[in-house]
């Protein structure tokens, strides 16, 4: 029997624990393979971002330290754009006379790899990312393992694409829940844009550190569900959450107790849903329940402080914060970006984590991108 009738014979995904996160998935695929392709040493996903054009790592089996935690425009590298427009694949069997000057082929080529076989992850026309697959040697794509291999790109692309769908799935209805409370509480769409690209930047600059192992799978997610934080408002009555002057104690009261709200909106989605990505329900969870808690252990709804504070829950703040002070409201201008980081410097290690602050200040230049990218409307 053929590496491809077995392939078909019998499933790659039958024995794999599809309720774990994607990237052991990806790990555990690679191990299979590997059984009928040893030569295949890193396989990995990336995923593209259509609001800005930028094409950024998502999962990685194999060698790790690869383009790990990286992004850049699709118009940088232009054989993964042509790729993403025609929906074909490519084959490149001997990096080292392949002319492509891109940062992304290069350091892969400093990593040693030799070959390569590229592979669209196309939902009708619809671009999603890229399946890649390297080897430390050359000349290891024939055409009879490319058909197998083809196959297993094809998988890998099934397996993403139902993964994008079931998020998209579960993100449409917590949005419809949270735009009910945007109609009471407005905020808009560029905010959220804002803050939720400002959560990504401090992730991936924490995950730089040996403080934090985040992988590009939990930063994607951070990403996604950053703007969830204040689904809990739609709890609020109108009179407290438009009210002009100070809220009374009782109505503070009713204020805070939107984070508890919110998780309770979000258990009941998930439950209603009827599934669960695998570890989404905690990240969204601490998000929406943890992002009024403080460092020194005086915010709320629990007091939790320092590391009690989920790591998702102390970035969405910084952010959240961040965005707040440099937008303008009904009732104030915005601040200019130097006020605001003075302001976050003050707050850091007493209410706001330090190394998430810091995260924020170490990539001001791409702060300004993201706010050039997504200015509010007057």
């Amino acid at each position: 029997m053929s590496a491809q009738e077995k392939l078909l014979h019998n499933h790659p995904l039958a024995n794999i624990d599809r309720s774990q996160p994607l990237n052991k998935q990806l790990q555990d695929l690679h191990e299979v393979v590997k059984r009928n392709f040893a030569f295949i040493s890193r396989i990995a996903v990336a995923l593209y971002d259509d609001k800005i054009g930028n094409i950024k790592t998502f999962l990685s089996s194999g060698t790790q330290g690869v383009l790990k935690h990286y992004e850049i425009s699709l118009n940088e590298v232009p054989t993964l754009k042509e790729l993403a427009k025609g929906g074909q694949v490519r084959v490149v069997n001997d990096l080292e006379l392949y002319q492509g000057s891109s940062e992304h082929t290069q350091k892969i080529k400093i990593h040693g790899y030799r070959a390569s076989y590229t592979y669209p992850i196309m939902a009708h026309d619809e671009f999603l990312g890229i399946v890649f697959f390297n080897s430390y040697e050359a000349n290891c794509f024939d055409e009879e393992n490319i058909l197998v291999i083809g196959l297993y790109a094809y998988i890998i692309g099934q397996m993403i694409m139902e993964e994008i769908y079931r998020t998209r799935s579960l993100l449409a209805t917590l949005k419809t829940a949270s735009s009910l409370m945007h109609y009471k509480d407005p905020e808009t769409s560029n905010h959220i844009q804002r803050m939720a690209r400002y959560t990504r930047l401090i992730a991936k600059e924490l995950a730089q550190t040996n403080k934090y192992d985040f992988t590009d799978e939990y930063i994607e997610r951070i990403f996604l569900y950053a703007p969830l934080h204040d689904i809990g408002k739609i709890a609020v009555p109108d009179e407290i959450l438009q009210k002009k002057g100070k809220l009374n104690e009782e109505e503070w009261k009713v204020m805070q107790a939107h984070t508890i709200k919110g998780r309770e909106i979000i258990d009941n989605i998930f439950e209603n849903l009827g599934f669960l990505i695998a570890g989404d329900a905690e990240i969204i969870r601490c998000i929406a329940e943890q992002h009024h808690e403080t460092i020194d252990g005086l915010g709320y709804p629990h007091g939790l402080k320092e590391e009690q504070v989920s790591i998702a829950a102390r970035i969405v703040s910084v952010a959240d914060i961040f965005d707040a002070l440099t937008s303008e409201r009904p009732y104030k201008k915005a601040w200019s970006n130097e006020a605001a980081i003075a302001q976050l410097k003050k707050l850091s290690g007493e209410k706001l984590d330090r190394d998430c602050v810091q995260a924020l200040i170490d990539n001001l230049e791409e702060v300004e991108n993201i706010q050039k990218l997504f200015i509010d409307e007057n």
